[in-house]
């Protein structure tokens, strides 16, 4: 279980590198979260677990979603909140 943990932990420090590096989500995949759940994103309460960076945590906020995301590892959510401050971090 320790190795998970420094596995895990070993991401924080180069948050701001993954950031600017990763690609986005295409907007299919949230038109197919919609066709899904059976209603739209807007008005929706999301839980983002993992949220990482926040790339799928802004998205989803910007179609109207009230997002919290939670991210345990160190470094993330410094970036993240910087990057989708409408969020609860």
């Amino acid at each position: 279980m320790d190795d998970v943990k420094a596995h895990a932990a070993s991401f924080g420090p180069v948050a701001a590198q993954y950031q600017a590096a990763r690609p986005s989500y295409p907007d299919a995949l949230f038109d197919e979260l919609e066709r899904l759940s059976g209603r739209p994103l807007a008005g929706a309460d999301v839980l983002d677990v993992g949220a990482g960076t926040g790339i799928a945590t802004r998205l989803l906020a910007g179609r109207g979603a009230r997002v919290v995301a939670v991210e345990p590892s160190g470094g993330w959510p410094r970036c993240s909140a910087r990057s989708a401050p409408r969020c609860r971090w």
